[in-house]
């Protein structure tokens, strides 16, 4: 007698995968995925001229709980070791059920790593009094920007030094903020550049904070 496959009743325990977890965009709540299919991975440096971030772009084929929400670009996909990826592209494939899903992980060689705490200033009557603690053990690169000196010929020169931090996870930052790394440097930001586009690393120009 001819055998047949249901996909969607047979896709759990025909495929054997790795599990996952599904983050809806802005939510808090996880969707556990026990068999997810990884694809082929692509490697390549994200900004050779800015930084060392590495992406990771990943193709993944899963399927979903029949009540649960579909995947949307912007999700978070997290493997059971913990590496979080943001998802690039969603495409639903009717006769199988099942997503195929393009996932992107941001990484940092740790030759090059920097591990960052981020603060934020405790004003009181228009004065620092302190500093408390936004985000601990950011992963991050901190490179040397550009340097410029005000008039060459004065007699003591004003030298500024203004350094280039990548941020791998987002994070919410605001005027005053300052990064703290495993080695003692303090730098205070200075500028702001706002991904141009999902998946990509937050660019802080910043400057050291004896500057």
């Amino acid at each position: 007698m001819p055998y047949s496959i249901h996909a969607e009743a047979d896709f759990s325990t025909l495929v054997e995968g790795e599990g996952v977890n599904l983050y809806p965009r802005g939510g808090s709540y996880a969707i556990p995925i026990p068999n997810a299919l990884r694809g082929p991975t692509r490697s390549e440096q994200e900004d050779p001229s800015e930084n060392a971030v590495v992406a990771a772009d990943t193709e993944w084929s899963l399927q979903l709980p029949v009540s649960g929400p579909s995947p949307q670009v912007g999700d978070t996909l997290v493997e059971n070791g913990g590496l979080a990826a943001v998802i690039l592209r969603t495409r639903y494939s009717p006769p199988l059920k099942k997503w195929k899903l393009e996932t992107r992980r941001l990484s940092i060689p740790p030759s090059l790593a920097e591990s960052v705490d981020i603060q934020r200033p405790i004003v009181e009557g228009g004065e620092t009094i302190g500093w408390s603690l936004v985000s601990m053990a950011y992963p991050a690169q901190v490179a040397l920007e550009s340097i410029s000196v005000d008039d060459p010929n004065a007699i003591d020169p004003v030298v500024t030094t203004s350094y280039r931090l990548s941020l791998i996870e987002p994070v919410e930052l605001t005027a005053g903020d300052r990064f703290v790394t495993t080695s003692g440097d303090i730098f205070l930001l200075d500028e702001v550049e706002m991904p141009e586009r999902l998946g990509a690393s937050l660019s802080i120009r910043v400057v050291p904070e004896s500057a």
